[in-house]
């Protein structure tokens, strides 16, 4: 601290901008290292959510939409924020065993510096999994 004074005063203060200017720079780095972590845990909460969802629809055989909103409620995120779109469609059962299931999820992520700029990051994930639990309809008729 000692030299950084001494510097300024021998130079009548021109390294003094300079060094605000590194500072500065400095902040804004920080501040996008901090909106970047804020980043990932947010994404991360959403594909946690959807991993949830299709682990449970595997077992059971469809991908059930109010189990999504629950996950996704759990994970501090707003339902009607997200558009998500599933094959076979919401709380339907896939055909036969080993049928594939698929959920698309779309929402954006928004990042803001005190108004002045908005910036609004599209974000698209998806998961594909395999029915395991679900036989089929007319399986076991008859018996």
């Amino acid at each position: 601290m000692k030299l950084i004074r001494s510097i300024i005063k021998n130079n009548r203060g021109e390294l003094h901008l300079d060094l605000m200017a590194h500072m500065f720079k400095l902040l804004i780095i920080t501040l996008l290292i901090f909106q970047l972590s804020i980043f990932l845990v947010d994404v991360g909460m959403v594909y946690m959510a959807i991993n949830e969802t299709m682990r449970k629809a595997q077992s059971e055989g469809m991908i059930n939409r109010d189990y999504l909103e629950e996950q996704l409620v759990k994970r501090n995120k707003d339902p009607r924020d997200i558009t998500a779109t599933a094959i076979p469609s919401f709380n339907n059962y896939a055909n036969k065993l080993g049928d594939g299931l698929s959920l698309h999820v779309e929402y954006e992520y928004n990042v803001s510096f005190s108004g002045y700029w908005n910036v609004s990051i599209p974000l698209k994930l998806r998961v594909h999994g395999t029915n395991q639990g679900y036989y089929g309809s007319g399986y076991g008729e008859g018996w």
